[in-house]
């Protein structure tokens, strides 16, 4: 299998997909990914038409959220804050896909005779990140979702006094009707296209925990040689930074106007922080019985191959004859019997789960980021100053 052609094509994120060739052929993206352009059409089709509609029919401004369509600051999250991590993220998480599919080959994890299985497994990845059927029903279900689920919901919260997207009688509003009909559901695209690509990448890891792949169980990484996979996983944090900056959007909306419980608030923040943890680290769970395997084998490996080595070491410099002259100092028997004990121990030491508490770390600094200014609108800011000092003084 050519090491370039089907990996580098199949995990690329930014113009492989219909959608990307779709706006290039209505002339709205050039033939290289600009992400800057793609960002300013998605916001030329979402955002900006409801704030000239919202303007047009006097909901741009008002007393609250609600009424508001600028101090909603939901929708403003949406759009100015998680639509363009969506388009932003397909250019890091597509190259630590690409790498790692790579490094499958590249560090001998796949053997010889393996190459045409993981190339066939490749080429489905990229049947389905290039499906245009998977696209359609995507871009079906967003609308569906954003028309009946989502606009049910909007219109009951709207009927005390009405909101800028619905009136008081739970009619749609000029710039309603647009959100509804055209910037919810290419929003919810988005995000679906995500979902659907985070299940071909665990189809592909699935296919790949399959194989009877070469692990390493003394590989200095503790996984056995898979230490690269977590990496490739913390980039997806970037989404669910996507989704904790529009929870932030309508928690800040909430208590700034005195509509929120702050201990609600608090255990969605959590609930939120374990699912997306949840949902980007799982994955990895798939891999656990192959390494299970291969701590086994590699105990029972170094396990025999020390017996063998310390059993000749003990014969050559402890029962020896005290007539042999070769001298101790400066031989290399003795560091060969130290780095076989330190393989053992990485075998011994090996964790059946390729993840850290350094990658879950980072991923929990993603999603907590964007709930940062719940805690301005909470505290008071001689307060929050105050609580600082104290720790810093301590």
């Amino acid at each position: 299998m050519p090491r370039a052609a089907p990996i580098d094509h199949a995990f690329d994120l930014e113009h492989g997909d219909a959608f990307y060739r779709l706006l290039r052929r209505l002339r709205l993206v050039q033939r290289e990914p600009s992400t800057r352009r793609r960002i300013l059409v998605l916001l030329a089709l979402t955002w900006l038409p409801l704030f000239v509609l919202a303007l047009a029919s006097g909901h741009a401004f008002g007393p609250s959220p609600g009424e508001s369509f600028l101090l909603d600051y939901n929708a403003q999250a949406r759009f100015w804050i998680a639509l363009p991590l969506l388009v932003l993220a397909e250019r890091p998480i597509g190259q630590r896909m690409r790498t790692a599919a790579h490094h499958f080959l590249d560090a001998g994890l796949v053997r010889p005779e393996q190459r045409s299985a993981f190339a066939a497994y490749v080429n489905r990845f990229l049947r389905r990140n290039r499906s245009v059927r998977a696209e359609v029903v995507l871009l079906l279900l967003a609308f569906l979702f954003s028309w009946f689920a989502l606009g049910d919901l909007l219109a009951e919260g709207a009927r005390v006094n009405g909101t800028w997207h619905h009136g008081a009688d739970g009619r749609l509003t000029v710039p309603g009707l647009w959100y509804r009909l055209a910037a919810m559901p290419l929003f919810l695209f988005l995000f679906l296209r995500w979902v659907w690509r985070l299940g071909a990448w665990v189809a592909f890891l699935f296919r790949m925990s399959r194989l009877h792949l070469h692990v390493m169980p003394a590989h200095p990484d503790g996984a056995g040689g898979l230490g690269f996979l977590p990496l490739a996983h913390q980039s997806w944090g970037d989404i669910a930074l996507a989704g904790s900056a529009i929870l932030s959007g309508a928690f800040v909306t909430r208590v700034a106007y005195g509509d929120g419980d702050v201990s609600v608030i608090g255990s969605a923040i959590v609930a939120y922080l374990v699912v997306a943890e949840a949902l980007i680290f799982l994955p990895l769970l798939l891999f656990t019985p192959m390494l299970a395997r291969g701590r086994r084998e590699g105990l029972l490996r170094y396990g025999g191959l020390a017996n063998r080595y310390q059993g000749a070491f003990e014969s050559k410099w402890i029962d020896r004859a005290h007539g042999e002259t070769e001298a101790l100092l400066g031989t290399s028997d003795i560091q060969s019997l130290a780095d076989l004990g330190n393989s053992y121990h990485f075998a011994r030491d090996l964790i059946p789960i390729p993840l850290g508490r350094r990658h879950l770390a980072a991923v929990a600094i993603k999603i907590v980021i964007p709930f940062l200014p719940l805690f301005f609108v909470l505290y008071r800011i001689e307060d929050i100053l105050r609580l600082v000092g104290r720790i810093l003084l301590r």
